[in-house]
């Protein structure tokens, strides 16, 4: 049986919730499919100020997929 710490549990209770979506089987299937291939994944997290980073903030908020938009970024500077 898998253990998971209080933020694991925190991290799928928020990502379940989120997907309103999405049917009850397909919540589990997800949260399952989740926690059986967490190590293949890396979360990262930052905070951004509302008065001095507004400008990328905005710019955020209007992209279509923040962490595409991210993931194109990095790319393009790792290529430069």
């Amino acid at each position: 049986m898998i253990k998971y710490t209080l933020l694991e549990k925190a991290r799928m209770f928020s990502i379940i919730n989120k997907e309103a979506k999405m049917t009850e089987a397909q919540k589990r299937a997800q949260a399952k499919y989740d926690l059986e291939n967490r190590k293949k994944f890396r979360m990262f997290s930052f905070k951004l100020n509302r008065e001095l980073n507004a400008d990328v903030i905005a710019k955020l908020e209007a992209v279509d997929s923040m962490q595409g938009y991210i993931k194109e970024l990095i790319r393009k500077d790792i290529q430069a």
